[in-house]
């Protein structure tokens, strides 16, 4: 059997595609656009509303923070970090429940929690 140049082009390829270690993609800033909500359930009630990848409001125990809300530089490609005047988030998407936001307080400990779209 013959094997021509482009189909074993095409099969190093997909062998060398399957076989690399997943990479870091970036979150979609327009599909994240609306309001995520979580972990109401669990006592740590959660609203996030983002706007071209922007954090415009955050609800978090039990008060919207407004003071300080500002988008930080994020140290990972696949997340958007922020940071009020309590705290700071970091908000990951998911690949099987939607986005997850970890949570970080001074004198806390790090909470995480999964958000759905609204």
């Amino acid at each position: 059997m013959r094997v021509t140049f482009r189909a074993a082009t095409i099969a190093a390829a997909l062998a060398a595609a399957i076989s690399a270690p997943p990479t870091a993609r970036a979150l979609d800033p327009v599909t994240l656009d609306g309001t995520w909500f979580g972990g109401w359930d669990a006592g740590q009630g959660t609203q996030l509303i983002l706007v071209g990848g922007a954090v415009i409001g955050f609800f978090w125990g039990g008060d919207y923070h407004f003071d300080g809300l500002a988008a930080v530089e994020a140290n990972e490609a696949d997340a958007i970090a922020f940071v009020w005047s309590g705290g700071e988030a970091l908000l990951r998407e998911h690949q099987d429940c939607g986005l997850v936001l970890i949570v970080r307080e001074p004198g806390r400990p790090e909470t995480a929690v999964v958000l759905a779209r609204e």
